[in-house]
């Protein structure tokens, strides 16, 4: 028995989904034969982030520790740092970041050592003042 619309496939009847108990393999379709996606196209590249130069980072927070637990030093040793990473970023074959890191630690690193600097004139002005 035909009825109307049956030559079209969008009102054709679908075959219910055969089930097949967990564990077992559905017949002529073996899981070991199975082929990877990929396997007739090239594999995926993976581009790594460039990494972030370790000397910078000192930089910056050398600098900063300046203003709270190492007064001088930690500018002197920012500064430096600063220096050496940003020579080291320039050179560098691979793409390695952090050059805002060493010229912030820069900045900060020399703003630091002005205060100082400024700190010991005032309290040697002072003390040679009252003398």
């Amino acid at each position: 028995m035909s009825y109307p619309g049956d030559e079209n496939p969008m009102f054709r009847k679908r075959e219910p989904p055969t089930w097949q108990p967990r564990g077992e393999q559905a017949p002529g379709q073996p899981y070991g034969d199975q082929q990877p996606v990929w396997q007739d196209q090239q594999r995926p590249q993976f581009q790594h982030a460039p990494s972030t130069n370790g000397l910078a980072i000192a930089s910056l927070v050398l600098s900063i520790s300046a203003f709270v637990a190492l007064p001088l030093i930690g500018s002197i040793s920012g500064v430096v740092c600063g220096h050496i990473a940003r020579s080291q970023l320039r050179q560098s074959r691979e793409p390695e970041q952090g050059d805002g890191l060493a010229l912030a630690g820069l900045i900060i690193g020399w703003i630091g050592i002005a205060f100082y600097v400024l700190l010991l004139l005032f309290i040697f002005g002072v003390i040679f003042a009252a003398a």
